[in-house]
């Protein structure tokens, strides 16, 4: 029988400050977006697991030579080889950096179960759709997949905090307003404002752009070290900025960390454009958001999103608005 309303759904991403370095062990920042990817029905089913994501025109089962196919398999065998029939819906571009595959893997995890009658650790979830991720783009830091199953505001840190806890980290003793998720993830208890996301108009693989900065620290370890140095200090001064509720910081953070993500390769001529056109907008910051070399820009701008917004889909950007209350298209 096929069931509707279970009220399955997760978090897509946004990485405010701390992309690629986090996968060499240094902190990151982001803050997951709501009802990324939302369960819209399930069914048992005897056979294959079928997948439907209608906004993403994907329409897959579990016999797929495709990575999607293994996606499934796992899923299945998550729950002993039941088989279902899932549908889905999305408010997340696919491949503009904001965690569409991770939120897809902690969804169809978590519905499979569903459609089984078998209930799964929200942490089990993540280890799993953490397979997953590696299915997609390799080596995962793991930031991704804990976004999409936890939401909030987090600091994360792939081999996690306990040879330097987030207090040693920040400089600073929070007794209040943190909370551990997990050992890699620490959530932040602060008001965020609105977020602008313009996508630029071009895609490329998380995996290709993951391998090209791992080149990069081959070619020269030192150097890139330095940039990876450099970023884990904006996170932390982004994360007092946020949690001090300082805008005007955090935005300074984002733009000089945009300018590293540029050293490392990863930024495009048309994301340089969309960071330059926010800021002549009112922004107090922007960067790329992602695995870069495409997908999406990230704007804060209190105040001056709409005009912000309208800049960059003046320029054929698709946009949206970003809250604590989820995503919509401008």
């Amino acid at each position: 029988m096929k069931q509707k309303g279970t009220d399955i759904q997760a978090y897509g991403k946004i990485i405010l400050l701390g992309e690629h370095s986090v996968v060499y062990d240094r902190p990151a920042l982001a803050v997951g977006i709501k009802g990324g990817v939302i369960l819209d029905s399930i069914e048992p089913a005897e056979g294959p697991a079928v997948l439907d994501v209608t906004d993403w025109d994907l329409s897959c089962d579990d016999t797929s030579s495709e990575d999607i196919g293994l996606i499934l398999r796992i899923a299945k065998n998550v729950v002993g080889g039941t088989g279902f029939k899932a549908s889905f819906s999305s408010c997340l571009p696919v491949g503009a950096g904001l965690g569409s595959s991770a939120a897809l893997s902690v969804a169809l995890v978590e519905a499979a179960a569903h459609a089984a009658g078998k209930k799964v650790k929200r942490n089990d979830i993540r280890v799993t759709a953490h397979l997953m991720e590696k299915v997609f783009h390799g080596t995962p830091s793991g930031l991704d997949d804990t976004l999409a199953a936890y939401g909030g505001l987090c600091l994360f840190r792939k081999d996690g905090w306990d040879s330097n806890p987030v207090s040693q980290f920040l400089g600073a003793s929070f007794d209040s307003g943190m909370e551990s998720i997990s050992p890699e993830a620490v959530r932040i208890d602060a008001r965020l404002p609105s977020f602008v996301l313009g996508h630029s108009g071009e895609t490329s693989p998380t995996r290709k752009m993951v391998a090209m900065v791992r080149d990069k620290f081959n070619e020269d370890e030192a150097g890139t070290q330095a940039l990876f140095d450099e970023i884990s200090e904006l996170v932390k001064t982004g994360a007092l900025a946020v949690i001090s509720g300082d805008n005007t910081a955090l935005g300074k953070s984002m733009l000089k960390n945009h300018q590293l993500l540029y050293q490392l390769g990863l930024s495009t001529e048309k994301l340089d454009a969309m960071v330059d056109m926010a800021v002549k907008n009112g922004a107090l910051g922007a960067k790329l958001t992602g695995g870069g070399g495409g997908g999406c820009a990230v704007a804060l701008a209190p105040g001056r999103e709409r005009e912000v917004a309208s800049g960059w889909k003046k320029n054929g950007h698709e946009c949206w608005i970003a809250s604590e209350n989820g995503i919509e298209a401008f």
